[in-house]
């Protein structure tokens, strides 16, 4: 059981900095747009020593735009984790048809919920926040 907990406690360890570190990011990316941060990630990701995916130039959609080459074996994982680090960095991104107009009590209460949240660690604070909205769903009837 000693193994298990030494690698629940690494997996948490690991949680954390990555927490911390998307935090380090989405400070020193503040002000561009999903679509900047990607084409800015882009090089980043696909030099990664885990990944090592050539960035060329895109055609048809793509032109005028770098693209991750789709016929290197480890494109797909790649598109994936950057995929994954924009929209942690970004946020969940909601369609403008998904979008309405928030009503005063609701706004009042999420204000309450992230003003509870930021007294605790920065790394943490909205993974609270999100597990405490789940965790009050579960309570609703």
């Amino acid at each position: 059981m000693a193994n298990l907990t030494t690698i629940i406690h690494a997996a948490i360890n690991l949680s954390l900095d990555y927490e911390a570190k998307i935090a380090e990011a989405r400070t020193a990316l503040k002000g561009k747009s999903p679509e900047e941060i990607r084409e800015t990630l882009l090089p980043i990701v696909a030099a990664s020593p885990k990944y090592q995916v050539p960035v060329i130039d895109g055609e048809r959609k793509a032109k005028g735009k770098k693209v991750l080459d789709k016929s290197h074996p480890k494109y797909e994982t790649c598109r994936s984790m950057l995929s994954d680090i924009v929209a942690d960095i970004v946020g969940k991104v909601v369609a403008k048809a998904d979008q309405y107009e928030i009503p005063e009590e609701l706004l009042a209460a999420a204000l309450t919920l992230v003003k509870r949240a930021k007294q605790y660690d920065e790394n943490i604070m909205r993974t609270l926040a999100s597990q405490a909205l789940a965790h009050a769903w579960t309570q609703v009837k």
